[in-house]
Parts: structure tokens; sequence; C-alpha cells
């Protein structure tokens, strides 16, 4: 009975000793805290408040965010959907933006975001199970589209957001770090004013039904001040030789756009395409 007693205390301690250290281990590796595919901003925001639940409980640990965009996706919209997530957890959250590790995992089938939580020293490995696709470095593509606001919008002007996710945030910074990788290739940027007539039916008191429109046209001021203001963000914040931009005014679309190319040495600029035409009476 004594030996019986002895081996089911020993086996007792050591499955104690065992679990404590599986658990220090755990703690000593990133655990995947999350993961989704692509999903609508109001669940996403639900999954990082989780998630910043998983990090205030540990002060320590940094935070990985992993994202992975899709193939037909453009390059540049994995990352303004990274610093759209960085942005909620630092400005909405509170977190410092120290602890936030920004990581592109490139493209894949599907679009996939990670929520890692990493203790000091480690960090997780971005997976390279998926499949590459093939990318023409030599002729001019396109890097990213989006909505691009100014000092001078009205609220009503922001309903032509063209980002993925939670918005343009810092959306020429993967651009300029792209560019600066290809030093014989140059930016090239066509900017989209905008012109759209949006109609309404409203009935009056005697239940006659008023058609009226309003007009949303940039002035070409404001498609000059669109080009100063990108090229300007280029040159100031992310030290972007003047030399190597390109600004052009593409026409008139729906929505207000700005697409950023990268342009090769000795190849075609693209052709802008507007798909909005207004029609000015000449005097």
């Amino acid at each position: 009975m004594i030996k019986i007693l002895l081996l089911l205390t020993s086996i007792f301690l050591f499955s104690i000793n065992f679990a404590s250290a599986q658990e220090n281990e755990n703690k000593k590796s990133p655990q995947l805290i999350d993961e989704y595919g692509r999903i609508i901003v109001s669940a996403e925001i639900a999954r990082l408040d989780n998630y910043a639940i998983a990090l205030q409980n540990d002060l320590t640990a940094k935070a990985f965010v992993v994202h992975y965009r899709s193939h037909y996706q453009l390059q540049g919209a994995g990352f303004r959907h990274l610093k759209g997530i960085e942005n909620y957890l630092v400005n909405s959250r509170g977190f410092d933006p120290k602890r936030i590790v920004l990581v592109d995992g490139g493209a894949v089938n599907c679009p996939k975001t990670e929520l890692w939580l990493a203790p000091a020293g480690t960090a997780p490995v971005v997976k390279g199970t998926y499949q590459t696709f093939y990318e023409d470095s030599e002729s001019a593509r396109k890097f990213d589209q989006f909505h691009y606001s100014l000092a001078t919008d009205k609220p009503d002007d922001f309903f032509d957001d063209y980002s993925y996710g939670f918005g343009s945030v810092n959306s020429l910074e993967a651009y300029a770090a792209a560019l600066f990788n290809e030093p014989k290739s140059i930016a090239y940027i066509i900017v989209y004013p905008k012109f759209y007539v949006q109609k309404y039916e409203t009935q009056n008191e005697r239940g006659k039904i008023v058609k009226t429109q309003k007009t949303y046209l940039d002035s070409a001021e404001t498609a000059a001040q669109l080009m100063r203001a990108v090229k300007t963000e280029m040159i100031r914040k992310y030290n972007f030789p003047a030399s190597r931009i390109r600004t052009v005014n593409g026409g008139y679309r729906k929505f207000r756009a700005v697409e950023t190319w990268i342009l090769p040495p000795s190849e075609h600029p693209p052709i802008a395409t507007p798909d909005s035409f207004p029609n000015f009476r000449k005097k």
C-alpha cells in the first residue's frame, strides 16, 4: 500500500511539474490570439477589442499583426489595412505604438489577418506555405488606389472613400518604401478630381414628387491642390526626391481617387481612366 501511495504521489508531482513546465514554455512562445479572413469593419473591431484585452493582461508582450492580402488586391492595400489596425489600437484603445509590430505576409489565395501575442524577445514565424505569384517588375504597375482627403474637404465629401478596411492611413508610406527599393523607377501618381450628380426624389405637402439633385464638382484648383498635397507628403514625410515624382490630372471620376504607379525607366506611362464627364457649356 505504501509503495502504491508513493507511486501515485510521484505521478501526481510529475504531472504538476510537467503542466507547469508546459505553461512556462507556452508563455515564452508567441500565442496566436485570433485569425480571420475578409470580414466587415464592425466585426473586425470586435475582434480587435478582444485582442486589446489580451494585450492588457500581459504588459510586457508585443502585438504582432500579420496580414496576408489576396493576390488580386493591389500591393499597397495590405499595408493600408495593417496601418488601419495600428491606428485603431493606438488611437481608440490607447496602446503605445512601440508595442505594435506590423508584418506584411505578402499575397495569398485568400486574405487573412493573424493577431499574435509575443513575449519579450520572441516573434511569430510568417508562414511560407502559400503560393507565390509572379510579378512583372519591368513594366509599369499599379501599386495602390485610395481616397486622399484635403484640409478643405467637407464632412459630406467623405463617402467616396476608396480605402480597404479602416481607411487610407499613411497610404504613401509603403509606396515610398517600394520605390526606394527600385532607385531607377519613378513615382507616377494619377489624381482624379470628383464629378458626381446625386439625384433625390422628395414628396411635398401636396403629395407631389419633387425631383432635385446635388452636384459635387472639384474645381481645377482643387485638383492642383490635391496633386501638390500628395507630392509634398512624399517629399517631406518620407524624404522622397522630388525629381522622381510625376503627378498627373487624370480627369474626373464619380468618386475622388489617387492612383500610385511604379514606372520603370524607358517604360510608357500608364493611361488615365476617367469615368465621369461634365458637360461644360462654352460661352
